[in-house]
């Protein structure tokens, strides 16, 4: 009987250590791909902003950083998340597109870029989006924040409890809009992260980034975004600037099925943020593709079970 259990313990333990080994390897391959030949190294990219971050807007793996965690005010970049938890509440059912917003005096009285309310004007919630979104409207980010949680104090708690959730573990919001205010900071990768999560949880709201101008009481601005009419598949999504932390955008580009994002921040002048925004672009699909590895089901590999039925058990892909 000793020999016996002595070795099923052998046995075990080697099922575990071959477990182990393989798990082992995936995950080193995983992290590391040029190990297996799985990825190539990068070209050499030069840009003159402080900051940036270029992501693969399906996977979300990273295709190039430069100081990702650098710290800055986001400027605009705010409303980003402000956008995100507007789009979370019309999910909910918590207001609908067409539902008026009564515009309040705090709102009215925002400076910097703005779409120019009035106190009492009744609003499509519908308008107010595409504000934010398409001319970076501050009154329009405040409105937002006050109609769907009463006061822009428990929206900015709202906020910054989406964004731990998120893990942007570089980023505290102090008010929906991005004005500089003392504590106000994010990063480039933490925005990625986000402009990732927007885009994937919510694709449709993309068409809110790309009108070429933006309408409201007779009043016509145009789009903030000097990407969208350069070509390469720009399709948003926000710039930003302020004079201590420069010129910020987050950018969204797709191509042949292919998407990414990225930003750019700390840029000296515009030009250069936009300059170092096209670069990215054409880097990125230039230089990678996308390539499903293994479909989701797909068996990619046996593992016996002593005196098991069955002797062996498929190992399947959870997802794609």
């Amino acid at each position: 009987m000793y020999v016996d259990e002595h070795e099923e313990r052998k046995k075990s333990m080697r099922k575990r250590g071959l477990i182990f080994t393989t798990t082992f390897l995936v995950t080193i391959l995983w992290l590391h791909p040029t190990w297996y030949g799985w990825g190539q190294s990068q070209p050499v990219l030069t840009l003159q902003s402080e900051s940036a971050v270029l992501m693969d807007g399906i996977t979300g793996q990273i295709l190039f950083e430069k100081n990702p965690e650098k710290r800055f005010a986001p400027a605009s970049l705010a409303k980003m998340m402000t956008l995100y938890l507007a789009f979370d509440a019309i999910k909910r059912g918590d207001v609908r597109f067409e539902e008026e917003v009564v515009v309040s005096k705090k709102a009215w009285k925002m400076g910097g870029s703005q779409m120019f309310l009035e106190v009492g004007d009744r609003v499509k919630f519908i308008e107010l989006i595409k504000g934010a979104a398409t001319i970076s409207a501050n009154d329009g980010a405040l409105a937002i924040a006050e109609f769907l949680r009463g006061s822009e104090e428990v929206y900015v708690q709202q906020m910054n409890e989406k964004a731990r959730a998120f893990g942007l573990n570089h980023t505290h919001f102090v008010n929906p809009h991005g004005l500089p205010r003392e504590g106000q900071y994010t990063c480039a990768i933490d925005m990625a992260t986000l402009g990732f999560r927007y885009i994937n949880d919510y694709p449709e709201a993309l068409k809110f980034h790309t009108p070429p101008t933006f309408t409201y009481g007779g009043i016509k601005q145009k789009n903030w975004n000097p990407l969208l009419n350069r070509g390469k598949g720009v399709d948003g999504l926000k710039t930003g600037y302020l004079r201590k932390s420069g010129y910020h955008i987050l950018f969204s580009a797709k191509e042949d099925g292919r998407r990414l994002v990225g930003v750019v921040m700390g840029g000296k002048t515009a030009d250069d943020r936009n300059s170092d925004a096209m670069k990215l672009i054409g880097y990125g699909f230039k230089n990678f593709s996308t390539r499903t590895v293994v479909e989701e089901g797909e068996i990619v590999g046996k593992v016996k079970v002593p005196n098991g039925d069955p002797p062996e058990v498929g190992l399947s892909a959870a997802e794609a």
